[in-house]
């Protein structure tokens, strides 16, 4: 028989169902009229919503150079005036320099400055690494001769064992040089073969301006050959166009024998 006991158990245990029932009932009620993972967006009454509304760019007046110009001169003015400073203030400052007008003036000063084959004397052109030649080289046994195409600088040697003697080329020149467009550097103190085979380096002009235009001293390390003192245009290397041949001649105003090569050289 069901005892008044489980009988008032029985019933709390319903009336718990029956609570749980309806609470779930109510969030999931709740739940369906606002789903999970979606933000309402609150647009207060009156404003438009984002695809009404209108972007508004602000570009401001984009000022003149004059303006640009007159407000940099009042700024440096209004500093040296502070700085208790009296320099001037420049009248042209560097926004009104126009590069390419300042590049085509000087180019129109080169071109009225340019010498005979169309370069500017602008001095020495040594090369960055440029070295100081120590090897050997015996300039009594050297001999110099022309081949079809090459100026050949041979050095006689004694084959052991033998009165006999061989030439063991020690330098081939191009014997018509091809000019460069743009000047070679320095690469040695070295720049070329004297006639008697000894080599000639390029702070002994002193010692080679006792013979004139006419004489030939030796060929430079490109192949062209040196000539004595001369007042003559050349270009900025030192060498000019005589009789259809280029030329390097010694000048009173240069103190080294050239000042770059105009064709390519050989190396030592």
């Amino acid at each position: 028989m069901l005892r008044t006991r489980d009988f008032a158990l029985v019933l709390v245990i319903i009336a718990f169902i029956v609570v749980a029932i309806v609470a779930t009932a109510g969030r999931q009620s709740q739940s369906a009229s606002s789903p999970a993972g979606v933000v309402k967006s609150m647009v207060p009454t009156g404003i438009a919503s984002q695809d009404e509304t209108t972007a508004v760019i602000y570009s401001p007046e984009t000022p003149t150079r004059e303006e640009r110009q007159d407000s940099m001169r009042a700024k440096v003015a209004d500093w040296l005036s502070q700085h208790s400073v009296t320099l001037p203030v420049p009248e042209k400052l560097l926004e009104d320099i126009d590069l390419e007008t300042e590049l085509a003036e000087a180019d129109n000063t080169n071109e009225s400055e340019e010498g005979a084959l169309g370069m500017v004397a602008r001095g020495v052109q040594n090369c960055v690494n440029k070295t100081t030649f120590t090897g050997l080289w015996n300039a009594k046994n050297i001999v110099i001769t022309e081949a079809p195409s090459v100026r050949l600088v041979q050095e006689e040697r004694a084959v052991f064992g033998s009165t006999s003697t061989i030439l063991a080329t020690m330098l081939q020149l191009p014997l018509r040089p091809a000019v460069q467009e743009d000047p070679v550097c320095l690469m040695s103190d070295v720049v070329g073969i004297a006639q008697d085979g000894s080599l000639i380096r390029n702070t002994e002009a002193p010692l080679y301006a006792i013979f004139g235009e006419e004489t030939l001293i030796g060929y430079a390390l490109d192949g062209v050959p040196i000539y004595g003192l001369a007042n003559r245009s050349t270009n900025m290397c030192g060498a000019a166009f005589v009789g259809g041949e280029l030329r390097y001649y010694l000048s009173a105003e240069r103190d080294l024998v050239i000042n770059c090569f105009s064709a390519k050289p050989v190396l030592l």
